[in-house]
């Protein structure tokens, strides 16, 4: 017989100790990583949705939840994948693959309903914060296409999924914090935060080399044969790009900053291979914004500043170098480059759309599957075409009622990261705006995986969202001189000392 040690038998507390250790997320990112390149996610996928559903159950928090959360969807197989470029039914959606997703996904079910239960009963009040903002938005979604001749239940079903992101996740995240340290807290998600990318950055490597006579085709990059199974260049832009300014905060915060350094690099280098050029441009703002953050902030300023100015010297003598070798084709290439970057890529096409469907039903829109037909490239059957652009896909398949909620949820949403700013909350807000802003230009507002570490990340900031305010206190009334937890707002406690 087992023994307990205080009141619990050493497996749980083993188990328990385990799933809130470093560990975990490193054995889960090897695991998809290689379910991903092996082609054997199912088996893999097995062996984390087991340990996710012990974790859900055994677990207090839902610390442990987050790396699977972000990286699950990564296994996909290119192979395997029911969208582009393969459209395969049969890998997934038949015995006996399929009869172990459906127990697995009930299992796993089962134990988040078990977990909700148990976080939202003690926690759930009317003046929980955000409830107002995030319950008009779910209304909005589940209006959405109400009275229109677009209306079916597929707008409703995928109203739905907007909800259980927008709505469940986020308080199931929020909730489950708020026993944490915020100091470990914002070190573990830098953890995983790398682990992520790092599995990112090896399927886009395994892309390239395995799949070399796919993706390079003549000696040229073709961007429409970039897919790892589970998106296309666009999405996997996007997903490589949010990880940035977290791995930057690791430079910035932690011990071997080089670490940090490489793996960002990596990570920017991962992004530029999606020859998405909305990642290529967002990522490359994430980056320079993350780092001119540890220009100013921090206690490695000095050191950011001289990689900056070196870094600044270096690119500007390749690109005088580059400009003398070419100086005949340079006046041809800068107007490719700038005709492919301006190129809309019949995004107006769909922006007029969008916009017709608003006019002809304005209050909740068309539905989601109501926006119509188009010839937009598809990238997997069960997504509705959009419009590639939030407003106008908001007013689309939303109508005003839409529009006007989500934009009060978006409000709400960002304060925390504009009250007593913190290093901690500019980093974060980065990350957010640069999926808002890609999204500006796509549908990844409307994606659910993508929009998983976009939601840990406002979880964790409206958890603490005090903090700042808590450090500028600390800071006053100690007289401390200023250091790199109160750095972001040395200006109000010199005023204050004054």
């Amino acid at each position: 017989m087992v023994k307990s040690v205080g009141g619990e038998n050493k497996i749980v507390s083993g188990l328990r100790a385990f799933f809130e250790s470093d560990i975990y997320p490193v054995v889960i990112a090897l695991c998809v990583l290689l379910g991903h390149v092996l082609g054997i996610e199912i088996y893999l996928g097995a062996a984390i949705i087991a340990m996710v559903v012990a974790s859900l159950i055994l677990c207090d928090g839902i610390k442990p939840f987050i790396m699977p959360l972000i990286s699950f969807i990564y296994l996909v197989n290119l192979k395997h994948t029911p969208g582009h470029p393969n459209f395969n039914d049969d890998y997934y959606f038949k015995a006996p693959n399929v009869i172990i997703i459906i127990i697995l996904a009930a299992a796993l079910a089962v134990a988040l309903a078990y977990r909700s239960y148990k976080l939202f009963r003690p926690n759930f009040r009317r003046s929980t914060i955000m409830l107002l903002p995030l319950s008009l938005l779910s209304l909005a979604f589940l209006c959405n296409g109400f009275f229109s001749g677009g209306y079916n239940y597929l707008s409703l079903v995928y109203g739905i999924t907007q909800i259980a992101v927008y709505f469940f996740l986020f308080y199931l995240l929020y909730f489950g914090i708020r026993e944490e340290n915020y100091e470990s807290l914002m070190r573990y998600l830098t953890l995983v935060t790398v682990l992520a990318a790092m599995v990112l950055v090896g399927e886009m490597a395994f892309l390239y080399v395995a799949y070399r006579d796919l993706v390079i085709q003549n000696g040229v990059i073709n961007q429409n044969n970039i897919s790892l199974g589970w998106g296309i260049w666009n999405p996997v832009g996007v997903s490589i790009a949010l990880l940035i300014p977290m791995q930057i905060y690791g430079a910035i915060k932690y011990k071997r900053p080089y670490i940090y350094v490489l793996s960002a690099i990596l990570t920017y280098a991962a992004a530029l291979l999606t020859l998405s050029r909305n990642a290529m441009i967002f990522a490359t703002l994430a980056l320079i914004g993350s780092v001119a953050v540890g220009c100013f902030y921090g206690k490695r300023k000095k050191v950011f500043r001289i990689v900056t100015v070196t870094g600044c010297a270096l690119g500007a003598a390749l690109a005088l170098v580059g400009a003398a070798l070419l100086f005949d084709r340079l006046p041809e290439l800068i107007g490719k480059v700038f005709a492919e970057l301006i190129d809309p890529n019949g995004r107006l096409e769909l922006w007029a759309q969008g916009f017709n469907n608003f006019l002809s039903a304005p209050i909740f829109g068309k539905g989601f599957f109501g926006f119509g037909e188009n010839d937009t490239f598809e990238a997997v059957s069960f997504i509705p075409d959009m419009a590639h652009n939030t407003v106008i896909q908001l007013l689309s398949s939303m109508g005003i009622v839409g529009l006007g909620a989500y934009l009060y949820y978006r409000f709400c949403s960002l304060k925390p990261f504009f009250k007593a700013p913190t290093l901690e909350k500019t980093i974060m807000l980065i990350a957010i705006l640069t999926v808002l802003l890609m999204s500006l230009l796509d549908n990844f507002v409307f994606y659910i995986y993508i929009m998983f570490y976009p939601t840990v990340l406002l979880a964790v900031a409206h958890r603490f969202r005090y903090e700042g305010e808590r450090r500028v206190k600390s800071c006053a009334i100690n007289q401390l001189e200023i250091t790199e937890d109160c750095s972001f707002i040395d200006i109000r406690i010199k005023d204050r000392k004054k």
